[in-house]
């Protein structure tokens, strides 16, 4: 409380002191109003301005620029001044100006109504808009100022004294254009907080700040400093005060300073904003304010989010007062294109920019993008300069990346470029015409002529007035300008022909003339005005008695025909005039030979006469030597009493050549005569006994001449085979016959009463087909083993057939097939029964066919393989079966069986399946069996088993021995030891020689006794080898004997059997020693095949 007391004391102390200086002040003031009281102003520049108010003006002598580019380096030395920045903004020079109000003796007792300072502009890189803001923050030096330091010890609070610490106020805002001399700027509160700070402190000195503004986009103003060698155009400050005292500023709230001044962002970011609020004293008033921005938003803590670009003001209020900042406000990221006008409308003669920009999120438009530009019609640069090459709508397209943008171009026509006056425009003299002309744009657009705002004419011959008339005089080509108020121009060109016609001439020889010359003839026109020229009038209005005109290097030529007084005219307008010219024959120009016919038939005959001709087609007969050029026809040529005439004979084409000699030379012609076939005389065929395939088309090769033997071609002929008509046919064959049957055939082809026949005789053409008759009871169904024939026929490709030999392609176990001595018959057995599909070709076709097999006659007994061999006690299965020719077998009777065997018991199991009970051992053992008439036989080995296998093997026996052995052994060691007890030896000895006897007889038992098994396994095998061997060798005995009756039913020689049916050497059934039935096939090489 004592402290706050103490202050308030203090400074109620302060404020009385200073009442009573400016009281003081006031009083003195008002005691001395004059300058002349006052030697500080004594410099001359103080000036009554007569309505109570004075004007003094004092020299800026502190001033600096503030460079961005050079942030430390005091500039305050030299003679210029910077105000602006660079492009985008960047490069920023301010200027600092001051001087002390104390020190330039500005009174005490005034009151400021306005000051001002005065800049004179040295250069300018362009407008810039200036600012002129007060700086607050005192003590800064002007040989130490720069962007970033404001005096020696200390910077300023933000770079270029921008900081609301270090200035504000904005006092005025000036535009400084190129062209300016001088700027002012309005400073009166820099200037008032100045005599504030003089009356109220020791430092009175005014200090302006001047800054760019968003007013120009670049450009830097260069002034005159205090340091300028030009006094005059120094920096300087105008007051304009009243001798009153001044009333004391206030610490009322005054104005609010915005941070930053020289703002700027883009559409994407965000940029803080500060504020000060300072009363009329300049002094800081902490207090709050609001925000507020023209576009976008900014919220409480002064961070704008600008939405649109531009300049964006930013409002701060409180304290009673209201502060405003302008901020740049750049676009965004682009995000799409757009085109700034979107319809244009132009003419063809503008060159025109298309201006496009990019979108950035808010819609601002962002420009300084790269395009790629196209159009539908005219051209356009990489800047999008576009300049029309045709009239209409068009597009021009902009693209950026992905993005494109588009313009409608409307293209009318532009102003008169030229004038086009017609070609071959023509004229006759004293008449007058009118000249159309065209007005046309730069691209040839038509235009009305009003378009040329007025033609003048200027006419080389003749007079042309105003609107385009001309009236020529002279006969030419003269020469025709036109311009229009527009400097557009043309020129053409007038031909003036001759005017109406008065008289007319014709100049023409004026001697006789030969029929092959060209008569030029001058037809003379005389019109009215006195033109006397030569004229081409059309042939029409020429005329002759004879001969023809033509037209020839601009004149008209007469080319007489016939010798004679001829009169030519010619007429014009309703004016003839004529000219008579005597015309006699010409020369001999060619020869042509005068045919009666040059095409005739070798019936008929032409009159021949050599022509003479001269150039204009006169024609008359004369003398001459002929001859034909080729030989052959030189008897066609009669020359007599009657004339020259060529007699047809030989067909063909024929030289005649004629030759005429005389005075005027040697002349020769040649003529081309055509005789063409006489009537028809005769027609020969060919093939007329000949024999030919069915398969082969064959050509008649029909040959008609005339009487003269030349060939006749053209002619159709009637054509018939064996009485029937097929004119058809061999028409559009052209003669070719198609046989389609066998046997003799007579052709006849007639034509104009004249027949020829020829006679041929068909034969089968190459099998096509492969056709087989089956000669069968049953139709497709035949017995095992019967006897049957089939025929094979071989059809062409025309249907006809024959018998016919041909390869089988037989399923195994199908057919037998024998061939006949009859083509194409074969005799055929069936074997196994079933339906086979049996195949047949003759290397150029096929065929097939189905035959059924069935089971047939009973023809033999067939054993059913088996092991051959087993143990004794053992059953064996036996297969026993009564077969066909092809091994089918045929249902039976059991009960009809027989079994012929020693081996032991037959039973019967079912079917064809029987059981043998074995029971005698032994060796290669018989077994007969019986059916009917039928019979078979097998062998089978039995192999003994318990006391039998002891006793029958070898080493049972061998056993039996040793005892035998052991036994005698004993006998005589019980000898030795009885030897030892009693003399009774002699009984012992007896007995003893019996046992010895018994001994031996045992050793030789085991040779009369049956084999051990692995004994008897070699034996059978030994006699196996020996079987194949005898049955190898018998084979081969019956391929060099098949007649050779070797038929042998037992198994121990070793040789196939053949069965009932089979002729033995011969393809069919055998029957193996075992019983086996086989089917063996033997080629005719001999070789043996088993086949099944």
């Amino acid at each position: 409380m004592r402290v706050a007391h103490s202050s308030a004391c203090h400074a109620a102390f302060l404020v009385v002191l200073l009442v009573i200086q400016v009281t003081a002040m006031g009083f003195s003031s008002s005691e001395n109003l004059g300058p002349r009281m006052d030697p500080m102003l004594t410099n001359g520049t103080l000036t009554d301005n007569g309505d109570g108010t004075w004007n003094v003006t004092y020299a800026v002598d502190l001033d600096a620029t503030l460079d961005s580019r050079n942030p430390t380096n005091p500039l305050g030395s030299l003679s210029h001044l910077e105000v602006g920045w660079d492009s985008n903004q960047q490069d920023i020079r301010n200027s600092l100006l001051g001087f002390d109000l104390s020190s330039a003796g500005f009174p005490l007792n005034a009151t400021i109504e306005s000051a001002t300072l005065q800049l004179h502009l040295a250069s300018s890189t362009g407008p810039v808009d200036a600012q002129a803001w007060n700086i607050h923050l005192q003590g800064w030096e002007i040989q130490y100022a720069s962007w970033v330091n404001r005096n020696g010890a200390s910077q300023w609070y933000q770079g270029g004294a921008l900081g609301n610490s270090d200035s504000g106020a904005k006092q005025d805002q000036q535009q400084v254009e190129t062209n300016s001399s001088e700027v002012r700027f309005d400073i009166t509160q820099s200037v008032e907080l100045a005599q504030y700070k003089q009356l109220t402190s020791p430092d009175s000195r005014v200090g302006v700040l001047l800054t760019p503004g968003y007013g120009s986009e670049s450009g830097v103003a260069t002034f005159h400093s205090s340091e300028s060698n030009q006094p005059s155009l120094r920096p300087v400050v105008d007051i304009t005060f009243r001798w009153s005292n001044p009333t004391l500023l206030s610490n009322n709230p005054s104005w609010i300073d915005i941070s930053p001044k020289l703002g700027v962002t883009d559409t994407d970011s965000t940029l803080d904003f500060s504020s000060t609020i300072r009363s009329e004293r300049g002094d800081v008033i902490n207090a709050g304010v609001s925000w507020s921005t023209s576009s976008g938003s900014i919220d409480g803590s002064g961070r704008l989010s600008a939405t649109q670009s531009g300049i964006v003001t930013v409002s701060a209020a409180g304290g009673t007062v209201q502060g405003e900042q302008e901020v740049l406000v750049y676009p965004g990221a682009p995000l799409t294109i757009a085109m700034a006008v979107d319809n244009y409308s132009i003419t063809v003669d503008d060159t025109i920019p298309i201006i496009a920009h990019g979108v950035d999120q808010y819609g601002n438009s962002v420009y300084g993008l790269t395009y790629s530009w196209s159009t539908s019609s005219g051209t356009i640069d990489q800047y999008g300069m576009y300049t029309p090459s045709e009239t209409g709508l068009h597009t021009v397209a902009a693209q950026w990346g992905n993005h494109v943008a588009i313009s409608n171009v409307s293209v009318s026509v532009g102003g008169a470029a030229s004038i086009i006056l017609p070609e071959n425009f023509t004229a006759r003299a004293g008449i007058g015409t009118q000249i159309p002309v065209i007005v046309e744009d730069r691209l040839g657009n038509v235009l009305p002529q009003s378009a040329a705002a007025g033609l003048d004419w200027v006419a080389e011959r003749g007079s042309i007035d105003s609107a385009g008339y001309y009236v020529g005089q002279d006969v030419g080509t003269w020469q025709i300008n036109v311009t229009s108020g527009t400097g557009a121009n043309g020129t053409g060109w007038v031909t003036v022909e001759p005017g109406l016609v008065n008289s007319l001439e014709i100049l023409g020889p004026n001697r006789t003339v030969s029929a092959d010359e060209s008569i030029p003839l001058d037809l003379r026109w005389i019109d009215r005005v006195g033109n006397n020229v030569s004229v081409l009038l059309p042939l029409e209005n020429w005329s002759a008695e004879s001969g023809n005109f033509r037209v020839n290097d601009g004149f008209v030529e007469w080319l007489p025909s016939q010798a004679g007084v001829w009169r030519i005219s010619a007429q014009a307008e309703g004016v003839q005039a004529w000219v008579d010219i005597t015309v006699v024959n010409g020369a001999i120009s060619r020869v042509w030979i005068d045919a009666e016919y040059d095409i005739l038939t070798a019936d008929d005959q032409s009159a021949l006469t050599l022509q003479a001709e001269d150039l204009r087609g006169n024609r008359w007969p004369i003398a001459a030597d002929w001859s034909v050029t080729e030989t052959e026809a030189s008897s066609s040529l009669i020359s007599d009493i009657d004339g020259v005439r060529f007699v047809g004979g030989v067909a063909g084409i024929w030289t005649v050549v004629a030759t005429h000699s005389s005075s005027e030379g040697m002349f020769s012609a040649e003529l081309s005569i055509e005789v063409k076939q006489g009537r028809l005389a005769r027609i020969l065929l060919a093939g007329d006994g000949s024999t030919i395939s069915a398969d082969n088309a064959f050509d008649l090769n029909p040959i008609l001449s005339d009487a003269d033997g030349n060939i006749i071609s053209g002619v159709q002929l009637n054509w018939s085979v064996d009485g029937i008509d097929v004119t058809p046919q061999l028409r559009l064959s052209g003669g070719i016959w198609q046989p389609t049957s066998t046997g003799d055939h007579l052709i006849e082809a007639d034509a104009a009463g004249r027949t020829a026949r020829s006679r041929i005789y068909v034969e089968q053409g190459i099998p096509h087909e492969i056709k087989v008759e089956i000669d069968t009871p049953i139709q497709g169904v035949v017995s095992s083993g019967d006897l049957f024939t089939l025929t094979t026929y071989a059809i062409d490709i025309s249907g006809n057939e024959e018998p016919w030999p041909v390869e089988w392609d037989l399923p195994y176990n199908s057919l037998e097939i024998e061939e006949t001595t009859e083509i194409g018959v074969y005799d055929v057995r069936g074997l196994g029964q079933g339906i086979w599909n049996i195949g047949v070709s003759n290397g150029t076709a096929d065929g097939s066919f189905t035959l059924q097999v069935v089971t047939g006659e009973p023809r033999s007994l067939r054993v059913g393989q088996h092991g051959g061999a087993g143990d004794q006690g053992d059953s064996l299965s036996l297969e026993v079966t009564l077969v066909d020719y092809g091994g089918n077998a045929v249902p039976m009777q059991a009960s009809k069986f027989v079994f012929d065997t020693d081996i032991g018991s037959v039973r019967h199991d079912g079917g064809p399946f029987w059981y043998l009970d074995l029971e005698e051992p032994g060796d290669d053992q018989k077994v007969t069996i019986r059916y009917e008439q039928w019979s078979a036989v097998t062998y089978i080995d039995v192999n003994p088993t318990g006391v039998d296998k002891f006793t029958g093997s070898q080493s049972g026996q061998m056993l039996i021995g040793g005892f035998a052995v052991a036994a005698v052994m004993i006998g005589i060691l019980l000898l030795i030891l009885r030897s030892n007890e009693d003399d009774t030896n002699w009984e012992d000895e007896f007995e003893m020689d019996t046992d010895l006897e018994f001994t031996s007889e045992v050793e030789t038992q085991p040779q009369n006794r049956q084999l051990s098994r692995r004994s008897m396994r070699r034996r059978n095998y030994q006699r196996q080898q020996e079987r194949i061997r005898s049955m190898e060798s018998a084979t081969q005995t019956m391929i060099k004997d098949p007649k050779s009756d070797g038929q042998v039913t037992r198994a121990s020689n070793g040789v196939l059997a053949a069965m009932d049916g089979t002729v033995q050497g011969q393809t069919g059934w055998y029957q193996t020693p075992q019983g086996e039935a086989q089917y063996w096939q033997v080629d005719e090489s001999g070789q043996w095949s088993r086949i099944q």
